[in-house]
């Protein structure tokens, strides 16, 4: 039996700082992993704490302005077969069981998936490109300081070629550029821009050379709030015709978003035509039109945009852009116009076909009264959908995603993907939806998603729910490790409350907390 054939181990790793907003929906996406490894670049806020949640292996680690260092310092942390990288602001979508029945087939020892970009208003991607995210790691490492690329370590004896992985994805929500101005990074990426282009000009590199560096800086001046500047500097770069379509057409995407988010009508015209004009596949653009006449709330301009794409096209880098990867525009915009019947027929074919078909909030207004035609939409999703669908309650934060997710873990019980989504939940979970969904992940043997641990752990809640949360773990399940945790929550509560909560305890876990008596 060759090595392929057995367990793959995987080990998930991300270097992070200051990711709090989006950390804890990342991990629990890859709870799965034989082992998960954070390295930490210099957070100041509760990164740490949250990482701490999931795994023991939170390295404080430090940040030397190199992507690429910083990821194989990471890497040299982990002990897996398989390393998985990923980012804070990514979620992981797919099978675990077909993930690693996958990794290594004929004789493979790197694996692509696609990586889904976001719209800011979560309606479907932008773009899906593949990446190498999977990679044996005693075969490869990083290198590059900005774009930094999986290469073979040297030395090592690279054997087979680099395969798609099937049933496997990640989402990425980081670039708006208000994800962007919130975070620490994008001076960060800027200088290295500014310092790679500077030497090629030192250096007296060929006008196309520095033409593709300008565009790379100008990329750069999005994050840091510069997009105005980006804007106007971009619209020079096109003119003078240096930059080749592809360069241009990468540009021109991301111009788009910056004159969409600016709300620059006629730099958003001429950015999407020149990404429609620059592109061999131009349906990326018209998806792009639709998806942003859907944050408009203009569903007549939107149900326009897709009426000119095809259904599926396949670019020459065999990307594919389905249409009914917009399902979720679609079907907002048929029942916004009141087509509802038509709706449900677009989310019906969308669902069974591997794509979301709604937002959960749509979705839930489509299906009004009507439980059953809920039901029985969310039961015929395939695996894809099904799972980004669960991803999709839990940017809700809300009762709504709860209840949505309730339903589907009837469908289909015990599922994991449904578990870990209510888990990441948990800070806006009733003391009584918490304990259901404790005892669901418990009995998947999932522990380490336990909502009430969750709960007594979040200092910023309640800490009367907090001190509840951590005695039913105690009562219930006998984890004493929360302990220290309920102390905490006992000295936050108010003294008028105290005989309330004492009460309550008393009732949850008798005689687990005893009165203080006075000397």
């Amino acid at each position: 039996m060759t090595s392929t054939r057995q367990r793959a181990t995987i080990s998930a790793v991300l270097i992070v700082k200051d990711e709090e907003a989006v950390l804890e929906r990342c991990l629990a996406s890859v709870a799965w992993a034989d082992e998960i490894v954070v390295y930490d670049t210099g957070s100041t806020d509760r990164t740490r704490e949250i990482a701490r949640r999931f795994t023991e292996n939170v390295v404080e680690g430090y940040w030397d302005a190199d992507f690429g260092a910083a990821r194989n310092r990471a890497i040299r942390h982990a002990s897996g077969q398989w390393i998985l990288v990923l980012d804070a602001d990514e979620v992981f979508h797919g099978s675990p069981e077909i993930v690693r029945a996958r990794l290594g087939h004929d004789g493979a020892q790197r694996h692509t998936i696609l990586v889904e970009n976001a719209s800011p208003i979560a309606l479907g991607p932008t773009s899906t490109e593949p990446s190498v995210r999977f990679f044996r790691r005693d075969v490869y490492h990083y290198r590059g300081k900005l774009h930094e690329q999986v290469v073979p370590r040297p030395g090592a004896v690279v054997t087979g070629p680099t395969l798609a992985l099937p049933h496997a994805r990640l989402v990425h929500h980081g670039y708006s550029v208000a994800v962007f101005e919130e975070k620490g990074k994008s001076e960060r990426n800027l200088a290295i821009a500014e310092r790679d282009l500077a030497a090629a000009v030192r250096a007296g590199a060929p006008a196309r050379q520095q033409a593709l560096l300008r565009a790379n800086l100008l990329r750069s001046l999005v994050p840091a709030g510069r997009g105005d500047e980006a804007l106007a500097g971009a619209r020079e770069l096109v003119d003078e015709g240096l930059l080749e379509a592809p360069s241009t057409s990468t540009l021109a995407r991301l111009m788009s978003i910056v004159a969409h988010t600016y709300r620059d009508a006629e730099a958003f015209q001429f950015w999407t035509q020149t990404w429609a004009d620059s592109d061999p596949t131009p349906a990326w653009a018209w998806a792009y039109r639709a998806q942003c006449a859907g944050e408009r709330g203009n569903a007549e301009a939107a149900l326009e945009a897709l009426d000119r794409m095809p259904t599926v096209v396949v670019d020459a880098a065999q990307r594919t852009l389905d249409r009914r990867q917009l399902a979720a525009v679609e079907v907002w915009a048929l029942h916004r116009t009141g087509r509802r019947r038509h709706a449900l027929r677009v989310a019906r074919d969308a669902a069974a076909a591997g794509f979301v078909p709604a937002t959960p909030e749509v979705l839930t207004a489509l299906c009004a009264d009507r439980p059953e035609e809920l039901r029985a939409l969310l039961a015929s999703m395939s695996a894809a959908a099904w799972d980004s669908f669960a991803l999709l309650c839990t940017r809700t934060a809300s009762d709504l995603g709860l209840d949505l997710l309730a339903v589907m873990l009837e469908a289909r019980p015990g599922h994991v993907t449904v578990l870990t989504c209510a888990a990441a939940m948990a800070s806006v979970m009733s003391i009584e939806d918490a304990m259901r969904w404790s005892l669901e992940v418990r009995n998947a043997n999932l522990p380490q998603l336990c909502p009430l641990v969750a709960i007594a752990q979040t200092v910023d809640l309640d800490p009367r729910q907090r001190a509840v949360a951590a005695a039913i773990t105690i009562e219930a399940y006998g984890q004493q490790s929360v302990l220290p945790w309920l102390e905490d929550a006992l000295a936050r509560v108010p003294g008028e409350h105290e005989a309330e909560l004492l009460r309550l305890l008393d009732e949850v876990a008798p005689g687990l907390v005893q009165p203080t008596v006075p000397a």
